[in-house]
């Protein structure tokens, strides 16, 4: 016999009529979210898409709203890129992975105290430019 389960077997015996009760509430409302959460067709008409949120978003949409929205999951990157830009081809490159990855076109939305995904049918990526041409390279 498997010494994980025979382990794990064990550990669920040794609970109290709590705990078990509440291991038994916790189990049946993972499987409510499994069929709740599968993939669904996309009406091109819809300009957003409602989703339930994934256990894992509920969490992250849980530790924001204690924390006040702070920027702890967003990670900062700085890219120094020498010679000409061609600025038309990053514009589109980057709007093809928004195009392409619904993740990148999806906010979360407090709703009666609860979180939402909304995805949008259609994103643009607004890629700003700034000319630093007047700034001088020496330190």
């Amino acid at each position: 016999m498997n010494r994980n389960l025979t382990s794990m077997e064990e550990r669920v015996r040794r609970l109290s009529n709590d705990q078990t009760e509440l291991l038994k509430w916790l189990l049946r409302e993972k499987s409510k979210r499994k069929e709740q959460i599968r993939p669904r067709p996309r009406d091109d008409q819809a300009r957003r898409v409602r989703l339930p949120p994934s256990w894992a978003q509920q969490r992250l949409w849980f530790i924001d709203q204690l924390g006040g929205g702070g920027s702890g999951y967003n990670i900062p990157v700085a890219i120094r890129m020498r010679g000409l830009l061609d600025y038309e081809s990053l514009r589109e490159a980057l709007n093809g992975l928004v195009r392409r990855h619904e993740v990148l076109r999806t906010i979360f939305v407090n709703a009666e105290g609860e979180s939402t995904q909304e995805i949008a049918s259609e994103g643009h990526f607004a890629l700003a430019v700034v000319d630093l041409a007047w700034i001088s390279t020496a330190h």
